[in-house]
């Protein structure tokens, strides 16, 4: 493994426009459990490339694709914390968080976005999901109401609505939230 780590190591300094010898290095570092030494690596290879936003996207594309996501996670997770793709990285983070289930971990990234941009569509929605999840009716209705202005809504969202304001015992508000829902 060392001298694997040695080879790929040099073949980036020879080579710095490839990107095989980063992924494979990535990938031994994540296989190790060696997270903090792959960030590193991740983060050389993001200011290598930061003139180049397609050699980026290529990389996190490539870790998309190819069924590799906790590597993705890796990558996003050093590119948040470069303005021109923060948005991006911390929707990614949130999303994939909330796909696994661990709405915890999801939670702050939707809440770094909203003080952000107050007014994200995905993260407004995404926090009111984690919230309906977890049945904390007042807060749906509150990432709801900045969402009721927007003109396509995720198919939940009237659902999401009704379902809390009913929780609230706010009836005719649940039934008029139903009644607004679009036939699907």
């Amino acid at each position: 493994i060392e001298s694997s780590e040695e080879i790929l190591k040099k073949l980036q300094k020879e080579k710095p426009q490839e990107m095989v010898p980063f992924l494979n290095l990535l990938r031994i570092y994540y296989l190790l459990d060696e997270y903090d030494i792959a960030k590193k690596m991740l983060n050389n290879y993001y200011k290598l490339h930061s003139g180049d936003k397609k050699k980026v996207f290529d990389f996190m594309k490539y870790l998309k694709t190819s069924n590799r996501a906790e590597e993705h996670v890796l990558f996003l997770d050093v590119i948040s914390n470069y303005q021109e793709y923060e948005m991006q990285a911390l929707e990614e983070l949130g999303l994939y968080f909330i796909s696994i289930r661990d709405l915890e971990l999801a939670k702050p990234y939707f809440e770094k976005i909203l003080t952000i941009y107050a007014y994200n569509p995905v993260a407004l929605h995404s926090m009111m999901q984690i919230h309906y999840i977890n049945e904390s009716w007042a807060d749906v209705i509150t990432y709801a109401t900045p969402l009721k202005k927007e003109k396509t809504k995720e198919k939940n969202y009237h659902t999401m609505i009704a379902k809390a304001y009913f929780e609230l015992g706010e009836y005719a508000l649940a039934v008029k939230a139903s009644e607004e829902a679009p036939e699907y």
